[in-house]
This record gives C-alpha cells, structure tokens and sequence, in this order.
C-alpha cells in the first residue's frame, strides 16, 4: 500500500493482481456480498449497509472488528470503522471507479 501525505488530507492506494477474467472481476466488484468478504483487512468483517451500483449511486459498509481486545480503535466506535463511497463511473460489464472515504464519528479523528 502507497500512501501519499504530502497535498492536504491522505491519499491511500492499493493493487492486486487477480487471476480471474475482466468480467468476472467487474461482477465481483459490484456484488455486495462479494465486497463485504474482500475488503475488510485481515481481523475484520464487513456489513454492507447501503450499495447502489450505478453512477452516482453511494455504498456504506461497516467494517467490524473480530476481536473484542483489538488494537487500533475503530475510527466510528471501539469496534467499527465506517467506509463510504460513490460511484463515479460505471461501463457495464467492463469497469467502475469510486471514491471513497472512511469517515470517523470522532470529531477528533481525521476523515480519510
């Protein structure tokens, strides 16, 4: 994971190199069940709370803790962090983009 700190707020990026076809990965992208057991990090689930696969449409996963005596705190609560996106761009059957944002409820925490 690269992250860059240098312009105002936090940029993280990620990738991964999957063996599996374009199509099968652009499914699997916008399937809600799928993308709650990708995408948490390891000792963590995800509940989708919200997931409009359109552009413009949003998504809202929780991401939850596994262990009760995990560190870090989540961001949202003790145990969760919340993740929020849209969907910027959408080619059926090809690709999608999206922005994200995992928004702390503590105001003394930054949005990143």
């Amino acid at each position: 994971m690269m992250v860059d700190e240098s312009a105002k707020g936090r940029t993280d990026t990620a990738s991964r190199v999957v063996k599996a076809s374009p199509l099968a990965i652009y499914r699997a992208l916008l399937d809600p069940a799928a993308v709650a057991v990708w995408l948490p990090p390891d000792g963590m689930r995800g509940e989708i709370e919200r997931f409009e696969p359109r552009e413009g449409g949003v998504y809202r996963m929780a991401l939850i803790y596994e262990q009760p005596n995990h560190a870090p705190r989540g961001k949202t609560s003790a145990a969760t962090d919340i993740v929020e996106g849209r969907f910027v761009q959408v080619i059926p059957g090809n690709a999608w983009c999206s922005r994200r944002n995992l928004s702390p409820m503590n105001p003394h925490l930054p949005a990143r």
